[in-house]
């Protein structure tokens, strides 16, 4: 069942390592946006698999903890686990197309002290998106952009629906990688990504969508390194996420 799919993802040692990824795609898997806490601790692992010249699919499952909003105890209680594929067609060598699927298990927390469980405390995601890439290099620096359309579902742990059903989101991201050595192994990366959204709001038996507004804005920086044998891409680093209001 989904609850005890989640139940092994949490209990997995992908919650104990601190801001890491390995994958063997050459994507960088974005940490998830963490609400009501000070720090949180990120970790994911990823396969890719090359189906034609076109094509290719990766899978991933990451998890996190978090702080309170008043200490930083990186690891102090459940945050979020995600299981996550992505369908990748390209185009050209610069412009790709993903589509993609998410099941995400994230735990809500009081904004008051003692920050405990909200009621319901457990919120199952169902997430369906879109990623658009335009891609190019100049010297040891290569670029990338891409638009991010999502359809968010929001249910209890009970698959009930949550108090905001619905919510369609827009992502716009930049990022630059530049080069620390001939090869390519070690690289510096720099990206910024601004979320906008709407939700639909349930009230009885009637629902209205919010007004479309601005969030958070995303800035991270991390250093890879890729194995040649096995082929393997790690990737460490911290992202800071900035609020609207905060």
């Amino acid at each position: 069942t989904a609850a005890r799919i989640c139940i092994l993802m949490k209990n997995s040692l992908l919650l104990f390592f601190f801001f890491l990824q390995v994958t063997l795609s050459i994507a960088q898997i974005s940490p998830p946006g963490i609400d009501g806490s000070k720090l949180v601790s990120w970790g994911a692992i990823a396969f890719n698999q090359k189906l034609s010249k076109k094509w290719s699919i990766t899978v991933y499952v990451g998890g996190a903890r978090q702080s309170n909003p008043n200490n930083a105890k990186l690891f102090g209680k459940p945050a979020i686990a995600v299981l996550n594929q992505e369908s990748l067609y390209s185009f050209t060598a610069h412009w790709q197309l993903a589509f993609c699927t998410s099941f995400r298990v994230q735990d809500i927390y009081s904004k008051d002290e003692p920050y405990e469980l909200s009621h319901p405390g457990r919120r199952n995601e169902l997430r369906y998106y879109l990623r658009m890439y335009y891609k190019h290099a100049y010297k040891r620096f290569s670029f990338a952009y891409n638009f991010r359309p999502e359809i968010r579902t929001f249910y209890t742990s009970s698959w009930e629906p949550w108090h905001t059903p619905l919510q369609l989101r827009f992502r716009l991201k930049g990022q630059v990688t530049y080069s620390l050595n001939e090869s390519k192994s070690n690289q510096l990366i720099v990206a910024n990504e601004i979320l906008t959204v709407t939700d639909r709001l349930e009230s009885g038996a009637s629902h209205a969508w919010s007004p479309y507004h601005f969030t958070e804005d995303r800035f991270s920086n991390f250093f890879r390194h890729t194995f040649s044998k096995p082929s393997v891409i790690m990737d460490l680093g911290v992202m800071h996420q900035f609020w609207k209001g905060k």
